[in-house]
């Protein structure tokens, strides 16, 4: 089975979630910690081809929380009709085998069950709205520690591109330094 690109009965396509791009950034990102033994949360890891399988090779064990109903979008409504995500992640991240702890359920109902002050690493890439978002940031943001980096998918552009709705949301919450890994080239 190709892990990049699995194809499900019922004309169900579900590949990687992360471009090239993506993925470049993100080994930028973790190749910087110089280690492999990170304490990294995903919030959000839908099937399991996107950045899990990049996060698995800087960690021990990662942790991943999402409630596998996918996000309010036709793609993801498509596939939840037809099969069960949260199957898919299993079947799709048992080639690593007791390198992945999954937390399953609402941001809301499992992030505050985990350590504070704990993760080198937190990515967030789960519900897309401006609540979704502000609530996982206000979250996952005591489960960092002092030194760790928050990370997000989907932002489609570098801090200064951003809309001011997430401008906000940065500049409200994050209360400690920050530090903003962003591509100053077009793509």
């Amino acid at each position: 089975m190709d892990v990049a690109k699995v194809k499900y009965e019922g004309d169900i396509s579900i590949g990687s979630e992360i471009s090239p791009f993506d993925e470049l950034a993100l080994r930028t990102i973790l190749s910087n910690f110089g280690r492999n033994n990170l304490k990294i949360l995903e919030v959000g890891s839908w099937v399991g081809l996107g950045s899990t399988k990049i996060f698995v090779e800087y960690t021990e064990k990662l942790v991943c929380a999402d409630s596998w109903k996918g996000n309010n979008i036709d793609e993801h409504n498509n596939v939840v009709k037809q099969v069960d995500p949260y199957n898919l992640f299993l079947n799709n991240t048992k080639i690593y085998p007791g390198k992945i702890i999954s937390i399953r359920g609402f941001t809301s109902q499992t992030l505050n069950t985990l350590a504070r002050n704990y993760f080198d690493l937190i990515f967030i890439d789960a519900d897309h709205t401006y609540s979704g978002v502000k609530k996982d940031i206000q979250l996952a943001l005591p489960l960092l520690k002092h030194s760790g980096l928050l990370v997000g998918h989907d932002c489609e552009a570098n801090y200064f591109r951003l809309n001011d709705d997430i401008k906000n949301i940065i500049r409200d919450l994050c209360t400690k330094p920050t530090q903003f890994w962003h591509n100053t080239d077009s793509h």
